[in-house]
């Protein structure tokens, strides 16, 4: 189906696949895709930086949502979440659906960033 659709993006696959997968597979019986086995540690380590930036903004919004009289749970964390995530990228609601839960100490200590962060759960 690929092969005979003319769509750009079905251009791209068949072109992929007829001069690296195909080719790959009659030399070694198979295809797998070299993993980089070296995380990009400069950009883990940014981002962590972020999510510590972003964990302190959830308190401060919190607090400063709760005071203009929002306070139903569900309602205060959506609107803290969609401010942070304006002013941060960071996207808590995200991470806490891929993870079950977010917990900034967590992912910064995995990520062997120290951090001044607390270990509040969000959302």
């Amino acid at each position: 189906m690929i092969i005979k659709s003319r769509l750009p993006e079905a251009e791209k696959i068949e072109e992929w696949i007829m001069e690296e997968v195909l080719p790959q597979i009659r030399k070694t019986g198979s295809y797998s895709i070299t993993k980089n086995d070296e995380p990009d540690l400069e950009k883990i380590k940014q981002r962590a930086e972020l999510i510590c930036v972003a964990t302190e903004l959830v308190v401060n919004y919190k607090k400063s949502y709760f005071e203009i009289g929002i306070t139903r749970p569900e309602e205060l964390g959506i609107t803290v979440n969609k401010s942070v995530a304006k002013d941060s990228t960071v996207d808590f609601l995200e991470i806490s659906e891929k993870k079950r839960s977010f917990n900034s100490r967590k992912i910064l200590h995995s990520y062997g960033t120290l951090s001044n962060c607390d270990e509040r759960r969000f959302f």
